[in-house]
């Protein structure tokens, strides 16, 4: 976890996503996709981070806790405009009632060969989110401060990885690292924490909060 996180501010943000030049994976036969982390501003410049639940009748992912998103169109322009598309197709948010702030770095999801590039953006005082489609179950909604403080490391067996992280988890004979954020009603896992854990290491590397991330105990 993050030991101290007072200054995870909207002002950090702008300044942490202004120095970050975000990593883009550039991998053959790879499917593009792209999602909003929609951020609100709270008091004092606290910032508040909206998550959705997929439906839990869904085959694929049930129930998991994710950003707002999906694959590229042709007709997107660019992967930000992929996140704004189906932000608004999922929750309807207008792309123009969103100001994108910067983009992480892309990751790459074996199993479904995904390559997802996160894009960052901060939500107008008047965006009232709904849900639009079945896929939707609930909207979910948490301080950044207080996922920052429930970060928890995790250890993955091989067996649970696909393609070349099983390949390298095989060969190096160790589990491989991951991370979770266990909040009230939810938890934040997968691909989902591995963003989230970008954006923060993205915060402290640019002097936005004022310690270390933390190793707490692991679990397996």
């Amino acid at each position: 976890m993050i030991r101290r996180s007072a200054a995870l501010t909207e002002p950090a943000l702008r300044r942490a996503l202004r120095r970050h030049s975000p990593v883009e994976l550039q991998r053959k036969g790879v499917r593009r996709a792209a999602v909003l982390l929609p951020f609100r501003s709270l008091d004092q410049g606290r910032l508040e981070l909206m998550f959705i639940r997929r439906s839990r009748h869904l085959k694929d992912h049930p129930g998991q806790v994710a950003f707002p998103g999906g694959r590229a169109d042709p007709d997107d322009g660019d992967l930000v405009g992929t996140a704004l598309r189906e932000t608004e197709e999922e929750l309807g948010l207008s792309p123009a009632a969103v100001q994108i702030l910067g983009c992480l770095d892309d990751t790459w999801v074996p199993v479904s060969n995904h390559v997802v590039r996160p894009v960052v953006g901060l939500l107008g005082s008047a965006c009232r989110p709904r849900i639009l489609t079945r896929e939707t179950e609930e909207i979910l909604r948490y301080a950044l401060d207080s996922l920052a403080r429930s970060q928890t490391t995790v250890q993955l067996d091989a067996r649970y990885l696909h393609g070349m992280e099983q390949q390298a988890a095989n060969t190096r004979r160790q589990p491989v690292k991951s991370w979770e954020y266990p909040m009230p009603g939810a938890l934040v896992w997968g691909m989902t924490a591995r963003i989230l854990h970008n954006l923060l290491e993205i915060l402290l590397e640019a002097g936005g909060a004022s310690d270390h991330l933390a190793e707490p105990g692991t679990k397996t």
